[in-house]
């Protein structure tokens, strides 16, 4: 064991000097606790002796005073009290009240009145004080007597405290009522006999004991009702006591109460005081015993104790600060060549040349030591030297490879990152901030993966897959994947991910070289777009070709039943269906035509559309199978919009898509809404439509487009709606889009160029 790793960082002198003054004061300290245990043992056990002795002797004048009080008592009850209750025929109550007098005039000084009391409380004898007073108190006493008595099943006597009137002129008086009650021979209560005793008289010389030990006396029934206590006390005018087992436990303690009620004596340490207890049994069975207990500070016993340890630590102190100065002096002529070789050692550390040898003298270790680390220190020097010339050398090459290696990484065109062994930047070049918008002083210090991923389930997935790469081959080359910019949009690249670590196997961090692939997508995306339309094209026009021919004989066939219907007078209803039906023939074949203009790339004349108009006659066209489907159409626009470029037919065919998908994205009903706004400074009418329904989740919003793409296979989609509206839109220079919040409606908004 190290004891020098006890402590904190302290030069020699000190760890001397404590050495020399743990050697002085811990046999010191070991003594003096050892006295200190046995004074105060010692101290201790005369105490309890002490207390004990105390107890003794009030208990004889207690004891005493209490027998002699119910001898008294035990007479008049056979003498008056019990001829009085219990017989028929009774003595005269004057001569009964003379022998009370005379048998209360035979008693010593504690007892001073007899009272006899019938079961109903009332006064039937009284023998005292003849004063004026005695007559004034003579119907006191006999209910709180009763009630005392009756909460009692045995005929043993009833100790209570109360305040009379004695008949002097020192007024009411603390006293101690000693009842005993009086019952037939089938236990009925009859009566009541009292001895009334004062208390000064009665519990006289309980205070006394030893000088030493101030403390308190007590005298208390079993319930925890005093009947005398010497510290509540007021000059014997009142008796303070507290009538409260809550007081009693705290001063005796329920440990001590309960040995006292047992018939035990003996001392307990309760709090800050030592308490002797005894239980004072008068002799009658069944009769709860009266706890007298005596109990005196802690800080009267130890006030002996702490005096002789005040002069104990001062002999102590003066001790211990002539061993410290001896251990100063010691430690001074041995740590003086420890110092000199401490102050040589840290030249030598600072690459300074130490002035001369050492002159250490002490003919000992020290001085072998002392020349030792002069052969030392000149070979070091020698070593020094030589290393430094290496070192500029090589820091010289080192520099040129790193001014070349930087030039390279930092005008790459690709992302260069470096990242440090948790995955935080620590390399950022000017491709990175090129490709993802972070200037240097941005991204160094900040996780690689929180800033450049993109969020998402996929995300966890790909991590896992990078992780299983590096942790078999040590890289990841050129895999395809999205990072993401700091404007929060997603970067399609190419990454390659690769582990860097030292000789010895230790992770040093990582690089990741990350090549723009937007260019690469794109090209990819249009050509797989070209090829889709080019299949669509082919098959559109095939579709327009041999849906003509029949809509042609459709066409003829309407015209000529419309002929037939007005030659022979067919109701007007009739008339209007089949104009109905005929208007839904020719827009068919607008369709047809519009599917071989998709097809074909072919050009429309361009004329004036009011698009007012337009969505008007489609509200009306669609007001029945809208108001068939619980769908209301709000109509709210302004009156002097003005005229756009393109085809009526084709923009007709534009918003009935939207308005028929709008529709059925509602199955349930609801509000189709339409917003018609110019803005100036594209030149363009734009019209958004949009609706109360679920609208299309964001991540089929790119693909609503595409021809042949749709949602509703249950409801007969084609897929080719949206794909002809974009069609059309693109032709007459305008655009159609989608957008609306991720859990909200989607908003489709047409765009028209303005004639000007």
């Amino acid at each position: 064991m190290n004891v020098n790793k006890l402590f904190p960082r302290l030069s020699i002198r000190a760890k001397l000097a404590i050495a020399f003054l743990a050697l002085a004061s811990v046999p010191a300290l070991a003594f003096g606790a050892g006295s200190t245990w046995l004074i105060l043992e010692g101290r201790r056990a005369r105490t309890e002796e002490t207390i004990q002795h105390d107890l003794e002797r009030a208990t004889l004048r207690v004891s005493r005073s209490l027998a002699e009080v119910r001898n008294h008592l035990a007479l008049a009850r056979v003498a008056f009290a019990e001829p009085w209750l219990l017989r028929d025929s009774l003595p005269a109550r004057a001569g009964l009240a003379r022998f009370a007098d005379a048998e209360l005039s035979l008693a010593d000084d504690a007892l001073f009145r007899i009272k006899v009391f019938d079961a109903q409380g009332d006064l039937l004898l009284q023998t005292g004080p003849s004063s004026a007073d005695a007559g004034a108190m003579a119907g006191t006493g006999g209910m709180l007597y009763l009630v005392a008595v009756e909460g009692t099943s045995g005929s043993g006597p009833v100790y209570l405290p109360v305040e009379l009137a004695d008949g002097s002129s020192e007024g009411l008086v603390p006293a101690v009522a000693v009842l005993e009650p009086v019952r037939d021979a089938g236990g009925e209560l009859v009566g009541i006999l009292a001895g009334e005793a004062r208390a000064s008289t009665l519990f006289a010389g309980i205070d006394d004991a030893s000088p030493e030990l101030p403390g308190r006396t007590a005298v208390v029934r079993a319930d925890g009702l005093y009947l005398y206590h010497s510290g509540e006390k007021r000059d014997w005018n009142r008796l303070l006591a507290e009538h409260s087992p809550a007081r009693l436990s705290e001063e005796l303690g329920s440990e001590a109460l309960g040995a006292a009620l047992r018939g035990e004596s003996g001392t307990r340490r309760v709090g800050n005081s030592l308490v002797g207890f005894t239980a004072l049994g008068l002799g009658t069975p069944g009769e709860p015993p009266l706890v007298l207990y005596r109990s005196v500070s802690m800080n009267a016993i130890l006030a002996p104790l702490q005096r002789f340890l005040l002069r104990g630590a001062g002999g102590a102190a003066v001790m211990l600060a002539v061993v410290l100065s001896l251990a100063v002096l010691a430690a001074r002529q041995l740590t003086r060549p420890l110092y000199r070789l401490r102050t040589a050692a840290g030249q030598v550390a600072r690459g300074e040349d130490p002035a001369g040898t050492l002159q250490v003298e002490t003919n000992d270790e020290l001085e072998d030591l002392a020349a030792d680390f002069d052969t030392m220190s000149r070979h070091l020097q020698q070593a020094r030297h030589e290393l430094e010339s290496l070192v500029e050398e090589r820091t010289r090459a080192l520099e040129v490879t790193r001014a070349e290696l930087s030039e390279v990484i930092t005008h790459s065109a690709d992302a260069i990152i470096g990242l440090d062994p948790t995955g935080r930047i620590r390399l950022w070049n000017l491709g990175a901030e090129a490709l993802f918008g972070y200037t240097v002083d941005e991204a160094i210090g900040e996780d690689g993966e929180d800033l450049l991923e993109c969020k998402g389930p996929e995300t966890e997935h790909e991590r896992a897959y990078i992780r299983q790469l590096l942790a078999g081959d040590g890289a990841v080359v050129n895999l395809r994947t999205q990072r993401r910019h700091r404007d929060g949009s997603s970067i399609p690249v190419s990454l390659t991910h690769t582990r860097i670590r030292g000789s010895e196997g230790r992770s040093l961090g990582a690089s990741l070289v990350i090549r723009d692939d937007r260019m690469h997508a794109q090209l990819e995306e249009h050509m797989r777009r070209s090829e889709r339309l080019a299949a669509v094209s082919i098959m559109a026009a095939g579709l327009a070709h041999e849906l003509n021919n029949p809509l042609s004989i459709l066409c003829n066939r309407m015209e000529l039943i419309l002929g037939d219907a007005e030659r022979e007078g067919v109701s007007d209803r009739l008339q209007r269906d089949l104009q109905v039906v005929g208007d839904k023939v020719e827009r068919i074949q607008a369709i047809t035509s519009d599917l071989l203009s998709f097809a074909r790339e072919g050009e429309t004349e361009p004329q004036a559309v009011a698009v007012g108009d337009v969505l008007g006659r489609l509200l009306r066209l669609f007001d029945r199978t809208l108001r068939k489907a619980g769908v209301h159409a709000c109509l709210d626009w302004p009156t002097d919009l003005p005229l756009v470029y393109g085809n009526e037919k084709a923009i007709e065919t534009i918003f009935a898509n939207l308005i028929l998908n709008a529709q059925q994205a509602m199955t349930e009903g609801g509000e189709i809404f339409f917003d018609v706004r110019v803005e100036s400074e594209t030149s363009q009418l734009a019209v958004d439509v949009f609706d109360s329904g679920p609208g299309v989740p964001p991540e089929l919003r790119k693909r609503v487009f595409e021809p042949f793409f749709t949602t509703k296979n249950d409801q007969g989609g084609t897929g080719l709606g949206l794909a002809v509206c974009r069609a059309i839109a693109e032709r007459l220079g305008g655009s159609v889009a989608v957008d609306g919040p991720p859990d909200g409606p989607s908003r489709f908004t047409v765009r028209l160029p303005i004639i000007t």
